[in-house]
């Protein structure tokens, strides 16, 4: 029993007809980001705002800065949700600017 993701899985498509594939295409991850993001700021009053990401890591990290709904900078995220060979679930490598406050997601999708 030391693969139970794979015997998970093998047991839903047994059980469920159920293919994480399939369920997948209806839920692409810029939509999922959006509806996230939007449903944060509805919560939280808060606003994010895309910047240029020259600052980090890897081109396929989004750099967001995070501001309060009177316009006043918070912090910043940087969201990292692809895999890649060599990438970690940890943030090693700090910005290389300075910033009042950052938030990672990193995350293997």
């Amino acid at each position: 029993m030391w693969d139970v993701p794979y015997w998970r899985r093998k047991q839903l498509s047994s059980l469920c007809q159920y293919e994480a594939g399939e369920i997948r295409e209806y839920f692409p991850l810029p939509r999922v980001v959006n509806g996230l993001l939007a449903l944060i700021e509805e919560i939280f009053n808060i606003h994010f705002e895309p910047v240029d990401n020259s600052s980090a890591w890897h081109q396929d990290v989004t750099l967001y800065e995070v501001r309060h709904a009177d316009g006043k900078l918070i912090g910043h995220l940087y969201f990292d949700p692809f895999s890649r060979i060599g990438k970690t679930t940890i943030l090693e490598h700090p910005p290389s600017r300075k910033l009042q406050c950052f938030i990672a997601q990193v995350g293997n999708f």
